[in-house]
């Protein structure tokens, strides 16, 4: 079987007819970050530790904007570290995003069209975590205890117990601009959207 390039003036096309819609054709299907190499190093850290300030912008991953925040633990703030880790074994035998009194924000305002759902895998191994939506709402506490809607968006978090805590998947359904997430001892991996 061979395989057949498009013509130089039809991928144009594609790119034209991408930007008048608001949105470049792969991005109209979605995207998922999966924290994986090549994009992404194992090892690599984001916060304080890295000489990032708290509302820095760190990485554009699939056209999301990703930036670095003050942690909540209720009791005032904090700005540690995230970084890039081996994941639990619930997580699967690959890399994962690693939370350590951080939070990081996930921008979608420059899609054009902004996702209706996301969908993020999780491991919480103690402490309490952060989540805000479209900047209107905010939540410290358990994310499996998260309220129903955040920012006009409905919220669904599944948990399932392991050893030391618990794991599962937060979704997001309604129009999200970006969310804000992190935790104490905590992991996100395919966090993924789609239009």
């Amino acid at each position: 079987m061979t395989s057949k390039k498009l013509p130089v003036g039809l991928l144009g096309a594609l790119l034209v007819l991408g930007a008048l819609v608001g949105t470049t054709p792969a991005l109209a299907q979605g995207a998922c970050i999966d924290f994986e190499a090549p994009a992404f190093v194992l090892g690599t850290q984001y916060g304080a530790p890295a000489g990032h300030v708290p509302n820095q912008w760190v990485f554009n991953y699939a056209g999301i904007d990703a930036r670095v925040h003050k942690f909540d633990w209720g009791g005032g703030t904090t700005f540690r570290v995230a970084h890039i880790d081996n994941a639990p074994p619930t997580l699967g035998p690959t890399q994962s995003l690693r939370f350590n009194n951080i939070n990081m924000s996930f921008d979608f305002s420059s899609w054009g069209t902004l996702p209706k759902t996301i969908k993020i895998s999780y491991v919480d191994l103690g402490g309490i975590e952060n989540l805000s939506i479209n900047g209107s709402a905010y939540y410290v506490g358990d994310i499996a205890g998260a309220p129903a809607v955040l920012g006009g968006v409905n919220v669904m978090v599944t948990a399932a117990a392991i050893p030391g805590g618990k794991t599962g998947t937060i979704v997001l359904r309604g129009s999200v601009k970006y969310f804000t997430i992190g935790g104490q001892e905590f992991w996100i991996d395919d966090l993924c959207a789609t239009p």
